[in-house]
């Protein structure tokens, strides 16, 4: 079996398999709720802040471009899941909030992702966590 240092791409190639398999998990256990690894993380930022953020605050808090969010949402209010009114205080932008069939979703929602997580790192010590946590988000605040 070949290391992360065989070649000039694997430890990217390694992280990208790693991506796609957990998605491919997610969109798995997700299925039952309606939701999949690219949309459940609004219910989650959403129900994280007591039901309601401003789209603006989505967008600082998701990291992804204004388009992908707003076909997520899109998707979502679909599935009653979410509102979408404008924001009171600038008519210019949204105020996203979970129905209450999405704040149903949320409150089942976060014992999935206990369990996928859970299921990843089961045999991590927790100094190999920690030590995880932080590679990982060293590399991500270094690429931004």
């Amino acid at each position: 079996m070949s290391t992360i240092k065989d070649e000039p791409d694997a430890l990217m190639a390694q992280i990208s398999r790693t991506a796609r398999h957990i998605q491919m998990n997610l969109d798995k256990v997700l299925r039952p709720l309606n939701l999949n690894a690219s949309n459940y993380y609004f219910i989650l930022k959403v129900g994280q802040h007591q039901g309601q953020l401003s789209q603006d605050e989505l967008y600082q808090l998701l990291d992804i471009d204004a388009s992908n969010i707003t076909r997520r949402l899109k998707q979502l209010v679909d599935l009653g899941y979410v509102t979408k009114i404008r924001n009171p205080d600038d008519k210019r932008s949204w105020v996203v909030s979970l129905t209450s069939e999405g704040q149903a979703v949320y409150q089942r929602l976060v014992p999935v992702l206990t369990q996928v997580s859970d299921q990843i790192t089961t045999d991590l010590t927790g100094t190999q966590m920690t030590t995880l946590k932080a590679a990982l988000y060293q590399i991500s605040e270094r690429l931004i």
